[in-house]
């Protein structure tokens, strides 16, 4: 009786004290808690050295947080793999041979972005600018991209995108970040 007793509050202990243990699904990606949650998850599809081309975060509106993720998983450098997370549930949808890829691809790690600690500051910054800048109502972060594709020789090779959209318009913007979190480009989609 008592392993059980200590097996349900070491349970209960994990669940309260170690937020990037629960679940994604339940925490949003402009948080710390929903930060360490994706990472968490992230490390257990691709390990703690996984490489990734492009990490794509969304809301969708049935399926809640929406994680779709390019990389290459630790131990297996020779496949780059697409899988997404939906209803907290992981599924690959493509993988593709390293060999038939072009050479410009730039990977990054987790430890490279600290984490992705910084992304929650920057979500702040762009709903702040944009609150300021360019009211609209109902403003909304429908969407987050950081993408290691390289944008030129003389640009960063990471970007943060961050996409807001106005309740009830069509139109969307596009924040772009360095890794550094200095803004670089505003458009209007």
């Amino acid at each position: 009786m008592r392993e059980l007793f200590a097996g349900a509050l070491l349970c209960l202990f994990t669940g309260f004290f170690l937020p990037g243990c629960r679940d994604t699904a339940l925490e949003a990606f402009e948080t710390e808690n929903g930060i360490n949650a994706i990472v968490y998850q992230l490390k257990l599809q691709f390990g703690n050295k996984g490489r990734y081309a492009n990490i794509h975060f969304r809301n969708d509106d049935s399926s809640g947080l929406v994680l779709t993720i390019t990389g290459l998983a630790d131990g297996n450098p020779d496949s780059l793999v697409v899988r997404q997370l939906r209803n907290t549930s992981w599924v690959q949808l493509n993988a593709i041979a390293m060999s038939e890829l072009h050479d410009g691809l730039y990977f990054f790690t987790l430890d490279s972005l600290s984490g992705m600690k910084i992304l929650p500051d920057l979500i702040k910054s762009t709903m702040n600018k944009m609150t300021k800048d360019m009211p609209k109502a109902g403003l909304k972060i429908n969407e987050v991209i950081i993408n290691g594709q390289t944008f030129g020789p003389t640009e960063d090779p990471l970007r943060y995108n961050i996409y807001v959209q106005p309740k009830d318009v069509y139109d969307k913007f596009e924040f772009s970040y360095n890794l550094k979190g200095q803004l670089k480009s505003i458009q209007d989609y």
